[in-house]
């Protein structure tokens, strides 16, 4: 019974590696709006699956065959927290620019890399090795899951916005799984692991592997995603010469001014397209193409001048600036203040201050 168990988990095993490899450099490569912040999200799949090549390797006793294998830190536990953490901060924090001294978080992933060659067997580090404490394959991955879940838990606090709501409950989720797995990595850690087999440990690292395929694939069917292979450049010439494209961007314009669809919080293209009754590449088109805008552009100019027609009316003195934004279609303050900058040039405080009240 053993053979067949083995088989069918070594087989669930590779598809899942090709799935988390393909749909990380899936999101690596898109064109989003917060395209720096989904590359450190995509590394995430791609660690995770190199960890499970470790797992057939290993079980596979492919090791023993291939000597160079035992050479490559397929485990890096500690990358794992620091990529959650920048993707939360620069995809929902007011911080949201790259900075250098966030690479400060990948110091113990450095350590980790460092602590493996020198304790691997059969190095050159040998006599050190038997001297040391420091076990690369069991505690080393014990406190990189701790790791995780102290990371799991700092980027939840920064996701304080209704916008990221829902990521904020997929981190508790991602840290509540490791913490499972947390019992599993201590009993390796203390050396029994010669009690429970690979099989007992199937449970937890699928239901981790299979959250990150899904967290994954719900950001590469974000609202926000543009293309993920460069679609072929269409001419300047080509939209000038198009009346239709034109008639269409304008009716589009007055559908929207009259039905006012931008004051939905939770629009997209594909909610947009069914209002309409039309495709969704019909309307990315006509927003590109007709107008020269992207579709958050289009709709946030809208939500913007709707805030600016607030500031001007006294019924709405007693509500503050944030209110008439959630009013306008916006669901985030970070979103909101960054849109109105961009837009405008200032803050929105500021704005409301220099204009004159009807």
């Amino acid at each position: 019974m053993e053979q067949p168990l083995h088989t069918i988990a070594s087989f669930g095993t590779l598809i899942s590696i090709i799935l988390g490899v393909g749909f990380g450099i899936l999101l690596l490569a898109a064109k989003k709006q917060h395209r720096i912040a989904n590359r450190f999200l995509g590394m995430v799949p791609i660690v995770l699956a190199l960890w499970q090549c470790w797992l057939v390797i290993n079980t596979n006793g492919l090791t023993d065959t291939i000597i160079t294998l035992r050479w490559v830190p397929f485990s890096s536990f500690f990358a794992i927290g620091p990529l959650l953490y920048l993707y939360t901060k620069n995809r929902f924090s007011e911080t949201a620019r790259v900075q250098w001294s966030d690479a400060v978080h990948f110091i113990p992933l450095i350590i980790e890399w460092t602590i493996f060659y020198f304790n691997y067997p059969e190095g050159p580090f040998d006599d050190y090795r038997r001297y040391s404490m420091v076990s690369s394959r069991f505690l080393l991955p014990f406190f990189g899951v701790i790791s995780i879940i102290i990371y799991c838990f700092i980027a939840s606090k920064i996701a304080t916005s209704k916008e990221s709501r829902p990521w904020k409950r997929t981190l508790l989720i991602f840290g509540g799984l490791w913490s499972l797995y947390l019992g599993y990595s201590l009993i390796n850690a203390l050396g029994f692991n010669a009690y429970i087999s690979d099989y007992d440990t199937y449970p937890f690292f699928m239901a981790i592997w299979f959250f990150t395929l899904w967290a994954t694939l719900k950001a590469l069917l974000s609202p926000d995603l543009v293309t993920v292979i460069a679609p072929k450049k269409i001419k300047r010439s080509d939209k000038e010469t198009s009346p239709a494209l034109l008639e269409r961007a304008q009716w589009l314009k007055s559908k929207m001014e009259t039905e006012e669809y931008y004051l939905d919080p939770e629009l997209t293209l594909q909610s947009l397209a069914n209002e309409l009754g039309i495709p969704a590449n019909t309307i990315s088109q006509t927003i590109n193409d007709g107008l020269n805008k992207s579709f958050s552009d289009f709709i946030n100019e809208y939500r913007i001048d709707s805030v600016i027609q607030k500031f001007k009316n006294t019924m709405y003195d007693n509500v503050t600036i944030l209110g008439m934004a959630y009013d306008s279609g916006f669901n985030s303050k970070t979103t909101f203040n960054r849109t109105f900058k961009k837009m405008t040039g200032t803050t929105p405080a500021a704005y409301k201050e220099k204009i004159p009240v009807d």
